[in-house]
């Protein structure tokens, strides 16, 4: 069913990261009025909440359904779209480090740093579990059909 693959999708992410490029772009424009800073911030508070929205429907739909995960890893396009997590997760970070940290400190600073090391760790085991998981099956498939000549 088409409304459930769109409903559940790790396509949503992108939705975040490109939210959160909006809010980054208003932030450093050059003629950078309060009125652009506040609208700013509005649009990351919007970020941080679909981010969180969609990571929290994700994790649900993966943990009642996890038979749904090999599923999507396994999805020629979909799996794809794994990356913009921790992608739209890195523009969070970014505008924590713009917005956050000069009006709260330290603190801010720290949660950023912790963030960016989450964001380091996923992206790598993305980037090196997805090609493995997609391509080696498709090798052992070929092997096995040259040894069936």
């Amino acid at each position: 069913d088409w409304s459930s693959d769109v409903c559940s999708s790790d396509l949503w992410f992108a939705i975040t990261m490109g939210t959160g490029m909006i809010s980054i772009l208003l932030f450093k424009l050059p003629y950078n009025g309060a009125w652009l800073y506040w609208i700013s911030v509005a649009i990351f508070a919007l970020d941080v909440f679909l981010f969180t929205l969609f990571f929290s429907i994700s994790t649900v739909r993966y943990i009642c359904y996890p038979e749904i995960w090999q599923a999507m890893i396994k999805h020629p396009t979909e799996s794809l779209f794994l990356g913009t997590c921790p992608m739209g997760l890195g523009i969070i970070i970014e505008m924590i480090i713009n917005v956050c940290v000069p009006a709260w400190g330290l603190w801010a600073a720290t949660l950023a740093w912790t963030l960016w090391w989450i964001e380091v760790v996923t992206s790598i085991a993305i980037c090196l579990y997805l090609p493995f998981i997609m391509y080696v099956p498709a090798c052992i498939v070929d092997f096995i059909s040259l040894a069936n000549y």
